[in-house]
């Protein structure tokens, strides 16, 4: 740098550390489903005219809009909303055969036939072919070469002795077949002895190919059986016991030769085609042993999009061609749904220009957007696709697609109504389950502290969302019990298969009621105004104040579908870890407690689990200068005395913590000792930090009691 002549300043950063600034706290996900709404999409909304903007208004099919209004009624200040709409059909399912429960009794040579499209035939024919060896008959000396073993399966089994007890006459120079089958039934597992016309015959249970049988000792060769390992030859282990798991292994290949596939479910096995759709048939083809199978034939479907969600449309023509496809949309996508049907549409010629025309929406009757001086040329800086699909300034209603080239005719008010615009539904609750979990994944790289999905409290969903929350480890989920769900089956039917010894979530009790805009009056989860209220408490006493008590009170509650006693209360919170709302006289209806779902002592309480996913989102954000500087005692101790303690001391002086000072309530350690050579050397960089929590007076105990009263005497 040169330097002028005279006074020169120059501006430096200085010694100064970056403050680590407080995270957000109260940014809250909902999955939902809606009106209106791009499904998969996440939207910023931060108060109920935004989230109508993109969103819509109540619907009696979905409690995503009750839930949003409660969570800004109660202090919520910014939502990341996403809707979840069936866009994809019921995809097509593939023709199944299952069978009975097994274990099956067959034949060696026993044929089962399954027939594939009415052209294929994968044919099994079921064999016993064990392993086994024939020696003489007749008498055997065994006086001397009394020593027998096997080798099993490539197993050596234990050598056996003969006695002379083992023979009917007390002789071993005179053992009869007999008496030598007895004793290897006796004393052999996996083998089986047996006298096949005078002479000794061995071999093993398994019946496969993978069956082997070696005879050893000196009594083998006296007894004639075979040193030299013999193998089986059957497809079948033990064909009197068949299980499903050697069934699909028995049939696989031919199957899947023939164009299907083979799976087992628990004691029966299924057999699938390979095309999904009603097209492809499985037949179990009579004259073989079908019948031990008692198959079920399930036929296959095709896709059905009956179901899905589609968005309202119309086209407009020039004369009698088409050019102009409007569909309801917002900003270039298509929001599908019912709601477009009370769109309406106006076409007028410019006035000052005739090739070019304006176009006005209408919804529900009212006029909500005018576009003008639209052109129908993709070289005009004002051509309709382009205005009116524009990402940022577009149309909040509508999306259109240009077909042809001349300007489409007038339309006079009230205008053309979009049509066949459809809601979607699911082929079955699991199914829609499964949609509304899967948008959990959208939450993976969209900063939120609080989640919720008030349209369901299926496990299916819960469990995702847990599991993402402890997965991101800078969240939490908030969710409700069933509706008719009484408090005491709550534990055993429901809150017990989510506690932990660390979880990242909670669960309240019962559903509120409110006044139902487009009704009378509605139960609804409570969680969006729970999860509002968690803001307010943030807000207004800090992140570490328990969002329950007298104060969290929930605006717009008119009554509780359980109300419960105090006895329950407890039960509720200790043993199934749920919160209840309930109605306090003179307070109205609050939030009563403020559990996790966690059974370690350590994180038993919402604020606990809040505080820390605040301070470690605080740190992490707060300390991104530290990344790449010099790794010495220097950056220790800014880091240590200018960063985190002065964050730490922040927190302590507004109560965030436990009772006691500074140095009894939290512990900074960046030193040599955390921070050895070998770590610098590694480029790693120790900090670790204790803290002790605030947590809420949960139990209060005041006694009461009796005391004796001033005594008092005069004299006479």
């Amino acid at each position: 740098m040169s330097y002028n002549v005279g006074l020169n300043l120059v501006e430096v950063d200085g010694k100064a550390t970056p403050s680590i600034q407080p995270a957000p706290t109260s940014v809250t996900g909902f999955i939902i489903k809606s009106q209106r709404g791009i499904p998969g999409v996440v939207r910023r909304v931060t108060n109920w005219t935004q989230f109508k903007e993109y969103f819509g208004e109540y619907t009696t099919s979905a409690y995503g809009a009750y839930n949003v209004r409660g969570f800004f009624d109660n202090g919520g200040q910014t939502a990341m909303v996403t809707r979840v709409a069936n866009t994809d059909g019921v995809d097509a399912t593939p023709t199944t055969l299952t069978s009975n429960s097994g274990p099956w009794n067959l034949d060696s040579g026993d044929t089962l036939t399954i027939r594939v499209d009415d052209a294929t035939d994968a044919a099994i024919t079921f064999t016993d072919g064990p392993a086994s060896t024939t020696g003489g008959g007749g008498t055997f000396d065994l006086s001397t070469d009394n020593v027998l073993g096997f080798i099993v399966n490539g197993v050596a089994t234990d050598s056996y002795t003969f006695l002379a007890s083992d023979t009917v006459d007390g002789n071993l120079v005179t053992a009869t077949v007999t008496d030598v089958v007895a004793v290897i039934n006796r004393e052999f597992p996996g083998i089986r002895a047996f006298d096949d016309g005078g002479n000794l015959t061995v071999r093993t249970d398994r019946g496969d190919s993978d069956s082997s049988l070696t005879a050893t000792g000196a009594a083998a060769t006296e007894l004639g059986l075979s040193t030299v390992e013999v193998s089986g030859s059957g497809n079948v282990r033990n064909i009197d016991n068949i299980d499903a798991a050697e069934m699909v292994s028995i049939i696989t290949d031919s199957i899947a030769a023939a164009g299907a596939m083979v799976s087992q479910a628990g004691s029966t096995f299924v057999i699938t085609h390979n095309t999904p759709g009603a097209a492809g048939t499985l037949e179990a083809v009579a004259g073989g042993v079908e019948a031990n199978f008692a198959f079920t034939t399930t036929a296959g479907t095709d896709t059905d999009v009956s179901l899905n969600a589609v968005a309202a449309s119309n086209t407009f023509n020039a004369g009698v061609t088409p050019v102009l496809t409007v569909t309801a949309g917002y900003r270039g996508q298509t929001d599908v749904g019912v709601w477009g049907e009370d769109l309406s549409i106006i076409i007028e010629t410019n006035a000052d220009n005739s090739a070019w025309f304006d176009l006005t929406v209408n919804y529900n009757g009212s006029s909500v957007e005018t576009w003008s001086a639209l052109s129908m040329s993709s070289s005009d800086n004002n051509y309709v696709q382009r205005v009116i699909n524009e990402e940022f300034s577009g149309s909040k209603y509508i999306m259109v697609t240009v077909t042809g080239a001349t300007k489409p005719d007038d339309v006079t008010s009230p205008g053309t109504a979009l049509t066949s615009g459809r809601d979607g539904s699911y082929a079955s609750t699991s199914a829609e389950v499964n949609a509304l979990a899967a948008a959990v994944d959208l939450y993976d790289l969209v900063e939120i502290q609080l989640l919720c999905c008030p349209e369901t409290d299926d496990p299916a969903l819960v469990t995702k969302a847990l599991t993402h929350c402890q997965n991101e480890g800078d969240r939490m989920f908030a969710g409700h019990t069933p509706q008719n769900m009484e408090v005491s089956s709550i534990k055993s039917a429901y809150s017990g298969q989510f506690q932990g010894d660390k979880v990242y979530g909670a669960l309240y009790f019962p559903w509120i009621q409110i006044n139902d805009p487009i009704g009378n009056r509605k139960w609804v989860p409570p969680t969006g105004a729970i999860l509002g209220t968690y803001a307010r408490t943030e807000r207004e006493r800090g992140i570490w104040k328990a969002p329950a008590g007298d104060a969290a009170k929930l605006s717009g509650a008119l009554d509780v579908r359980y109300h419960i006693t105090d006895i329950d209360h407890t039960s509720l919170v200790k043993n199934a870890s749920v919160n209840a709302v309930r109605f306090i006289p003179g307070k109205g209806i609050v939030i009563d407690s403020s559990r996790t779902l966690s059974t370690n002592p350590l994180w038993l309480y919402v604020n606990v689990r809040l505080l820390f996913n605040f301070v470690k989102s605080s740190l992490i954000n707060g300390l991104r200068w530290v990344v790449q500087e010099p790794h010495n005692e220097a950056l220790w101790n800014k880091v240590k005395y200018n960063s985190v303690t002065p964050f730490l001391m922040g927190l302590w002086r507004r109560g965030a913590f436990g009772p006691g000072g500074p140095s009894d309530v939290f512990t900074v350690k960046i030193d040599a000792e955390n921070n050895p050579p070998a770590s610098v050397q590694q480029g790693i960089f120790n900090a670790e930090l204790y803290f002790f929590p605030s947590r809420p007076a949960e139990t209060i105990i005041i006694t009461v009691g009796q005391q004796e009263g001033a005594g008092s005497a005069s004299e006479g």
